[in-house]
């Protein structure tokens, strides 16, 4: 911000009024500083415009009480023991996660690409589109198996047939037409 601040006059409503109040007296900030706040912000989101659905989508994740974020330390550690242990019967649950999750996104009328969008969404995976071919970015090479089987079980309740191509941290997905 730069050091000469100009005086402006803004008129709000009583709603508005309130929040100011409260957010000042809550944060311990000049009304001011709170509005010089929100409209560098709203400047930010405007630049971005399809971040705020981003950020919406994240927190529908996290409130839902379905996810929770974990350390990627975590989480690599997890994959590691899950998989020098895992057995059959644990690649086939993963399967069935899949197949839950694939009827899920089929009566939701989602495609293939909605899918895979809802995974990035999650954080699961980057998804990369490029002529005509689909490779799925992981965030570690030790996620591929567990994936492999997820997507496995996905398409097989969406009636999607496709190839999973394991690479180093990624898996190329092409669909059989």
């Amino acid at each position: 911000m730069g050091s000469k601040l100009r005086r402006l006059s803004v008129a709000v409503d009583d709603r508005i009024s309130e929040i100011l109040e409260r957010l000042s007296e809550e944060e311990n900030k000049t009304i001011s500083d709170i509005i010089r706040t929100a409209i560098i912000t709203y400047a930010e989101v405007a630049e971005e415009p399809g971040h705020v659905e981003e950020i919406k989508k994240y927190e529908e994740f996290l409130m839902g009480r379905d996810h929770v974020i974990v350390d990627l330390e975590i989480w690599i550690a997890l994959l590691d023991f899950v998989n020098d242990h895992g057995d059959e019967e644990l690649w086939k649950t993963i399967e069935d996660v899949g197949y839950e999750s694939g009827i899920e996104f089929k009566l939701r009328g989602l495609g293939l690409r909605d899918v895979f969008k809802h995974l990035e969404y999650k954080n699961i995976l980057k998804v990369k589109h490029e002529d005509g071919v689909t490779v799925l970015v992981l965030s570690s090479r030790n996620e591929t198996k567990l994936l492999i089987h997820y997507l496995k079980g996905v398409f097989k309740a969406m009636n999607v047939q496709a190839e999973l191509i394991p690479g180093v941290r990624k898996i190329v997905v092409t669909e059989i037409k």
